[in-house]
Protein backbone atom coordinates (compact mmCIF):
# COMPACT_ATOMS: atom_id res chain seq x y z
CA UNK A 1 0.00 0.00 0.00
CA UNK A 2 1.23 3.78 -0.88
CA UNK A 3 2.24 5.09 2.24
CA UNK A 4 1.88 8.54 1.08
CA UNK A 5 -1.91 8.57 1.96
CA UNK A 6 -5.26 8.03 0.90
CA UNK A 7 -5.45 8.08 -3.04
CA UNK A 8 -7.97 10.70 -4.33
CA UNK A 9 -10.03 8.92 -5.90
CA UNK A 10 -10.88 7.52 -2.32
CA UNK A 11 -10.37 11.50 -0.80
CA UNK A 12 -13.04 12.54 -3.00
CA UNK A 13 -16.11 10.53 -1.80
CA UNK A 14 -15.24 11.03 1.56
CA UNK A 15 -14.52 14.37 1.10
CA UNK A 16 -18.53 14.83 -0.45
CA UNK A 17 -19.73 12.90 2.34
CA UNK A 18 -18.33 15.28 4.78
CA UNK A 19 -19.87 17.90 3.28
CA UNK A 20 -23.17 16.41 2.84
CA UNK A 21 -23.20 15.35 6.85
CA UNK A 22 -22.25 19.63 7.38
CA UNK A 23 -24.74 20.56 5.10
CA UNK A 24 -27.47 19.23 7.81
CA UNK A 25 -26.25 21.58 10.64
CA UNK A 26 -27.56 24.54 11.51
CA UNK A 27 -31.04 24.33 9.66
CA UNK A 28 -33.87 26.54 11.23
CA UNK A 29 -36.88 24.43 12.80
CA UNK A 30 -40.60 25.81 13.20
CA UNK A 31 -40.31 27.19 16.80
CA UNK A 32 -41.85 25.04 19.92
CA UNK A 33 -45.41 24.52 20.14
CA UNK A 34 -47.56 26.44 20.98
CA UNK A 35 -46.07 29.43 19.31
CA UNK A 36 -46.69 32.54 17.40
CA UNK A 37 -44.66 32.45 13.99
CA UNK A 38 -44.30 34.53 10.67
CA UNK A 39 -45.78 32.64 7.60
CA UNK A 40 -44.60 31.95 5.35
CA UNK A 41 -41.72 31.28 7.62
CA UNK A 42 -39.25 31.45 4.50
CA UNK A 43 -39.65 33.23 1.05
CA UNK A 44 -36.68 32.62 -2.03
CA UNK A 45 -38.34 34.23 -4.94
CA UNK A 46 -36.26 36.22 -7.76
CA UNK A 47 -39.58 36.71 -9.04
CA UNK A 48 -40.52 39.17 -6.68
CA UNK A 49 -39.42 41.82 -8.05
CA UNK A 50 -39.30 45.68 -7.22
CA UNK A 51 -43.21 47.14 -7.62
CA UNK A 52 -44.64 43.54 -6.32
CA UNK A 53 -47.07 43.26 -3.64
CA UNK A 54 -45.55 40.44 -0.55
CA UNK A 55 -48.08 39.92 2.16
CA UNK A 56 -47.43 37.37 5.56
CA UNK A 57 -49.54 36.59 7.94
CA UNK A 58 -48.81 36.30 11.93
CA UNK A 59 -50.42 32.97 12.99
CA UNK A 60 -50.35 31.02 16.37
CA UNK A 61 -51.14 27.42 16.36
CA UNK A 62 -52.69 27.68 20.12
CA UNK A 63 -55.71 25.52 20.33
CA UNK A 64 -57.03 26.87 23.76
CA UNK A 65 -59.99 28.28 23.99
CA UNK A 66 -58.89 31.15 26.80
CA UNK A 67 -57.31 33.81 24.23
CA UNK A 68 -58.50 36.87 25.56
CA UNK A 69 -55.82 39.39 23.54
CA UNK A 70 -52.87 39.43 21.25
CA UNK A 71 -49.89 42.04 20.32
CA UNK A 72 -46.13 42.47 18.17
CA UNK A 73 -44.16 44.76 16.61
CA UNK A 74 -42.07 43.56 13.81
CA UNK A 75 -38.78 44.70 12.15
CA UNK A 76 -37.64 44.52 7.95
CA UNK A 77 -35.14 46.04 6.07
CA UNK A 78 -36.66 48.74 4.27
CA UNK A 79 -34.09 48.65 1.70
CA UNK A 80 -35.51 45.11 0.18
CA UNK A 81 -39.21 46.32 1.59
CA UNK A 82 -41.73 48.85 2.54
CA UNK A 83 -44.23 48.29 4.75
CA UNK A 84 -47.76 49.18 3.81
CA UNK A 85 -50.87 47.95 5.94
CA UNK A 86 -51.58 46.12 8.38
CA UNK A 87 -55.32 44.37 8.39
CA UNK A 88 -56.85 41.99 11.51
CA UNK A 89 -56.74 38.00 11.26
CA UNK A 90 -59.60 35.61 11.91
CA UNK A 91 -58.52 35.41 15.64
CA UNK A 92 -60.07 38.23 17.61
CA UNK A 93 -62.81 39.92 15.45
CA UNK A 94 -66.44 41.63 15.89
CA UNK A 95 -68.03 38.32 14.77
CA UNK A 96 -66.58 36.42 17.71
CA UNK A 97 -67.71 39.07 19.53
CA UNK A 98 -68.46 42.37 19.49
CA UNK A 99 -66.17 43.93 21.97
CA UNK A 100 -63.05 43.06 20.05
CA UNK A 101 -61.09 46.04 19.49
CA UNK A 102 -58.14 45.86 16.34
CA UNK A 103 -55.32 48.60 16.55
CA UNK A 104 -52.81 48.53 14.10
CA UNK A 105 -49.34 49.54 14.29
CA UNK A 106 -47.61 52.17 11.99
CA UNK A 107 -44.88 51.75 9.39
CA UNK A 108 -41.97 53.54 9.92
CA UNK A 109 -40.12 52.57 6.24
CA UNK A 110 -36.91 54.73 7.30
CA UNK A 111 -36.13 52.17 9.83
CA UNK A 112 -37.71 49.31 9.28
CA UNK A 113 -40.45 49.04 11.81
CA UNK A 114 -44.32 48.50 12.50
CA UNK A 115 -44.94 49.33 15.83
CA UNK A 116 -47.05 47.86 18.25
CA UNK A 117 -49.94 46.24 16.78
CA UNK A 118 -52.81 44.43 18.73
CA UNK A 119 -56.14 43.45 19.59
CA UNK A 120 -58.55 42.41 22.10
CA UNK A 121 -62.01 42.26 23.55
CA UNK A 122 -63.04 44.96 25.84
CA UNK A 123 -65.39 44.18 28.62
CA UNK A 124 -65.96 46.26 31.81
CA UNK A 125 -67.15 43.18 34.27
CA UNK A 126 -65.74 39.76 34.35
CA UNK A 127 -66.13 37.20 32.85
CA UNK A 128 -63.98 38.85 29.70
CA UNK A 129 -65.27 37.48 26.03
CA UNK A 130 -62.43 34.60 25.07
CA UNK A 131 -61.87 32.92 21.77
CA UNK A 132 -59.91 29.65 20.44
CA UNK A 133 -57.40 29.33 18.86
CA UNK A 134 -55.67 28.35 16.12
CA UNK A 135 -55.77 31.58 14.39
CA UNK A 136 -54.21 34.43 12.17
CA UNK A 137 -53.33 37.66 14.44
CA UNK A 138 -52.58 39.44 11.65
CA UNK A 139 -51.90 40.25 7.70
CA UNK A 140 -48.53 42.24 7.01
CA UNK A 141 -48.41 43.31 3.59
CA UNK A 142 -45.11 45.02 1.88
CA UNK A 143 -44.25 46.71 -0.91
CA UNK A 144 -41.19 44.78 -2.66
CA UNK A 145 -38.43 47.84 -3.49
CA UNK A 146 -35.24 46.81 -3.60
CA UNK A 147 -33.52 44.09 -4.48
CA UNK A 148 -31.57 41.79 -1.38
CA UNK A 149 -33.06 39.93 1.39
CA UNK A 150 -33.97 40.91 4.48
CA UNK A 151 -35.29 38.95 8.36
CA UNK A 152 -38.64 39.43 9.34
CA UNK A 153 -38.27 39.99 13.04
CA UNK A 154 -41.05 39.48 15.77
CA UNK A 155 -39.40 41.97 18.42
CA UNK A 156 -38.90 40.01 21.46
CA UNK A 157 -37.95 42.56 23.57
CA UNK A 158 -40.90 43.96 23.24
CA UNK A 159 -43.30 40.91 23.78
CA UNK A 160 -45.34 38.82 21.19
CA UNK A 161 -48.13 38.32 23.09
CA UNK A 162 -51.03 35.83 23.44
CA UNK A 163 -53.31 36.61 27.04
CA UNK A 164 -55.40 35.01 28.18
CA UNK A 165 -57.50 37.32 30.71
CA UNK A 166 -54.86 37.35 33.22
CA UNK A 167 -51.18 35.65 32.07
CA UNK A 168 -49.51 35.45 28.78
CA UNK A 169 -50.54 31.93 27.03
CA UNK A 170 -46.87 32.97 25.24
CA UNK A 171 -44.61 35.66 26.08
CA UNK A 172 -42.12 35.93 23.23
CA UNK A 173 -39.87 38.33 25.72
CA UNK A 174 -40.46 35.49 28.53
CA UNK A 175 -39.61 32.25 26.04
CA UNK A 176 -38.13 33.21 22.27
CA UNK A 177 -38.35 29.96 21.22
CA UNK A 178 -41.86 30.16 21.06
CA UNK A 179 -41.46 32.62 18.77
CA UNK A 180 -40.99 32.09 14.73
CA UNK A 181 -39.50 34.92 12.58
CA UNK A 182 -39.46 35.51 8.43
CA UNK A 183 -37.20 35.45 6.10
CA UNK A 184 -37.10 37.13 2.46
CA UNK A 185 -34.96 36.71 -0.56
CA UNK A 186 -35.53 37.84 -4.11
CA UNK A 187 -31.82 37.50 -5.46
CA UNK A 188 -31.63 35.25 -8.16
CA UNK A 189 -30.42 31.82 -6.97
CA UNK A 190 -26.73 31.57 -7.01
CA UNK A 191 -26.03 35.54 -6.81
CA UNK A 192 -24.43 35.10 -3.59
CA UNK A 193 -22.93 38.52 -3.19
CA UNK A 194 -26.10 40.43 -4.08
CA UNK A 195 -24.90 42.26 -8.02
CA UNK A 196 -27.39 41.13 -9.95
CA UNK A 197 -25.18 38.41 -11.93
CA UNK A 198 -24.32 35.24 -11.20
CA UNK A 199 -20.31 34.67 -12.34
CA UNK A 200 -17.13 34.08 -10.63
CA UNK A 201 -17.40 36.35 -7.88
CA UNK A 202 -20.08 34.36 -6.39
CA UNK A 203 -18.18 31.41 -6.48
CA UNK A 204 -15.26 33.35 -4.13
CA UNK A 205 -17.98 34.45 -2.01
CA UNK A 206 -19.14 31.24 -1.41
CA UNK A 207 -15.17 30.38 -0.63
CA UNK A 208 -14.93 33.04 1.67
CA UNK A 209 -17.91 32.38 3.64
CA UNK A 210 -17.34 28.83 4.01
CA UNK A 211 -19.10 27.06 6.89
CA UNK A 212 -18.80 25.20 9.26
CA UNK A 213 -15.17 25.64 9.24
CA UNK A 214 -14.49 28.82 7.68
CA UNK A 215 -10.75 29.54 7.25
CA UNK A 216 -8.92 31.72 9.71
CA UNK A 217 -9.63 35.41 8.75
CA UNK A 218 -12.87 34.74 7.34
CA UNK A 219 -16.52 35.82 8.39
CA UNK A 220 -18.75 33.37 10.20
CA UNK A 221 -22.31 31.90 8.61
CA UNK A 222 -23.85 34.59 6.19
CA UNK A 223 -27.36 33.14 5.04
CA UNK A 224 -26.90 35.90 2.28
CA UNK A 225 -24.25 33.45 0.92
CA UNK A 226 -26.30 30.13 1.23
CA UNK A 227 -27.47 29.94 -2.05
CA UNK A 228 -29.72 26.74 -1.02
CA UNK A 229 -30.38 28.44 2.00
CA UNK A 230 -29.92 24.98 3.93
CA UNK A 231 -27.81 26.48 7.22
CA UNK A 232 -24.79 25.72 5.66
CA UNK A 233 -22.19 26.80 3.15
CA UNK A 234 -19.63 24.34 1.18
CA UNK A 235 -19.84 22.87 -2.25
CA UNK A 236 -23.66 22.32 -2.75
CA UNK A 237 -24.14 26.36 -2.61
CA UNK A 238 -21.06 26.28 -5.21
CA UNK A 239 -22.95 23.87 -7.34
CA UNK A 240 -25.83 26.02 -7.52
CA UNK A 241 -23.52 29.05 -8.47
CA UNK A 242 -22.69 26.61 -11.68
CA UNK A 243 -25.98 25.46 -12.33
CA UNK A 244 -27.14 29.22 -12.48
CA UNK A 245 -24.36 30.77 -14.07
CA UNK A 246 -24.83 33.71 -16.35
CA UNK A 247 -27.76 34.82 -15.15
CA UNK A 248 -28.34 38.48 -14.52
CA UNK A 249 -31.66 40.98 -13.71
Amino acid sequence: MDKKGISSTTALPLFVLTLLTASLIGVSAVPISPYIMIVPEKTLDPTLTPGNTYIVSIYTDYTGSDIWSWQFELTFNPAVLQGVTVTNGDLITTIKDPSAVFVSGTFDNTLGQLSLTYAFFDYSTPPAPTTSGPGTLAYVEFTVIGYGSTDLTLVEESGPKLMDPVVPIIDGYMDPDNIGHGYFKNKLTGDADGDGTVNVFDILKVKYHWYPGPPAGAGGYDRDVDCDDDGSINVFDILIVKANWGDSV
